[in-house]
């Protein structure tokens, strides 16, 4: 019996969660300070959510996975940026949702997991408002479902 690598162990459950269709339709452009990617996921606000922590921890774990394969994707086999993840970023949340959410108050922790998921690829060290990190957060309603993320290296 062989064993698989973390790498084609994440890529085989994507490739079992997320229909062939969409993604075909993962694209990434990077210019010099900028990387914008799509992460074929669907967002849940748990604050509201009332279901069983099972559902929550699977939710946890396919949306972090969704965006380290799509992450992997965009950066064309590599797993991180050529800079640190101290350098301060503006980051950009795009989600394309089948109904908005409020955006104060449902919008950033639907997308607590996605935070979490740059983290541990090193994108970012931290997510907290002190880290230098700027974080935006747009929404639509929109096919397919799943949100485009824009990572800029801030000046200065």
């Amino acid at each position: 019996m062989t064993r698989r690598t973390r790498g084609a162990q994440l890529m085989a459950r994507i490739a079992r969660q997320t229909p062939l269709e969409v993604v075909e339709r993962l694209h990434a452009e990077a210019a010099e300070d900028r990387l914008t990617f799509f992460v074929p996921t669907e967002l849940v606000n748990a604050l509201n959510a009332r279901e069983h922590w099972g559902m929550d921890h699977k939710r946890t774990v396919a949306q972090k996975d969704a965006v380290a394969l799509a992450l992997y994707r965009a950066l064309g086999g590599r797993w991180r940026l050529n800079t640190p993840p101290e350098r301060a970023k503006r980051i950009t949340f795009r989600a394309q949702v089948a109904r908005l959410f409020d955006t104060e108050d449902g919008l950033p922790p639907a997308l607590k997991h996605v935070r979490d998921a740059l983290m541990g690829c090193g994108l970012i060290h931290n997510d907290d408002p002190t880290s230098g990190h700027e974080f935006v957060y747009e929404q639509v309603v929109a096919t397919p479902r799943g949100l485009h993320l824009t990572i800029e290296l801030r000046r200065g």
